[in-house]
């Protein structure tokens, strides 16, 4: 044990301390992820097949997390579609590396993955 583990445990004895809180202070690390540089984004829009290959062919190379935060920025505040706090977890869970998401529906497949 360390030096501050023995104050530690001194201030639980004493009172000052909880025994979760002092547990947390000693042993539980703060999680810290990778950042995401780029977007991988696949589009299958059923109804409209032209469409569909036009958006693929668009996003055909891995787009930079950049570009898509600002898009999302852009729309998300000229829609009204989101409040701040949405929109600054939103562009938060993107950065992460490593994150896949497929949606499937009646209308269109979509699927992202950051890289």
């Amino acid at each position: 044990m360390k030096m501050t583990d023995n104050k530690m445990l001194n201030k639980v004895y004493k009172g000052k301390l909880s025994t979760s809180e002092a547990y947390n202070q000693m042993f539980v690390k703060p999680v810290s992820y990778k950042k995401a540089q780029f977007v991988v984004l696949r589009l299958n829009i059923k109804e409209h097949k032209f469409m569909t290959l036009l958006l693929n062919t668009l996003f055909l190379l891995p787009t930079p997390i950049g570009l898509i935060k600002t898009i999302l920025r852009k729309v998300a505040t000229k829609n009204n579609e989101m409040d701040d706090e949405t929109l600054a977890q939103v562009t938060e869970l993107i950065s992460v590396k490593d994150i896949a998401l497929e949606v499937k529906s009646e209308d269109a497949d979509i699927y992202i993955k950051t890289i």
